[in-house]
């Protein structure tokens, strides 16, 4: 297999899983629980935020970076993820920059911005991380959530703006 540089592209890689269903809403940590049983949300603080409804929450952590800290099954309570003594981590992209291979992961983002948006029958947020690891680098990481749907949609997006190779991807860290 050949590798072929990949400059000022963007590549799309998308994650959908399907989580158990639940009868009544919860909560979980300092979030409240949903008001309306048809509705999605996202809650934000100072050190996490979340997005989820009825069937599943999942939480980043604002402090590494939009790391993914938490995946709940909101009918048995129970944190699909479950390796708790690591850095959350959302991806890991492995780039060749001309020498060696390393990688370059969410928490290593000079900067990082959320943005969400709640509409009436789903919620999207997006994590941008930029200048992975000071390079050109960027990586943008959207998660939606419908109403009553099992499902949640994950992409990521890269913009390699580096004269760089990337190997490999791996999208969501769990």
């Amino acid at each position: 297999m050949k590798n072929v540089s990949i400059k000022n592209a963007i590549i799309f890689l998308v994650f959908t899983t399907f989580l158990g269903s639940c009868l009544s809403p919860i909560v979980i940590g300092n979030y409240p629980a949903l008001q309306n049983k048809d509705s999605t949300y996202i809650n934000e603080d100072e050190n996490y935020i979340s997005i989820g409804n009825n069937y599943v929450e999942i939480v980043f952590d604002k402090n590494s970076a939009g790391g993914l800290d938490k995946i709940i099954d909101k009918e048995t309570e129970i944190d699909l993820r479950p390796d708790k003594g690591s850095i959350p981590t959302l991806f890991l992209i492995w780039i060749f920059n001309g020498a060696v291979i390393e990688g370059a992961l969410n928490w290593q983002a000079i900067n990082t911005e959320y943005n969400s948006k709640t509409a009436s029958d789903y919620s999207t947020l997006t994590i941008v991380n930029s200048n992975l690891k000071g390079y050109d680098i960027h990586a943008t990481t959207t998660i939606t959530i419908h109403n009553e749907n099992q499902f949640v949609e994950m992409r990521l997006s890269v913009e390699n703006n580096e004269e760089f190779i990337i190997e490999n991807i791996l999208f969501p860290v769990i």
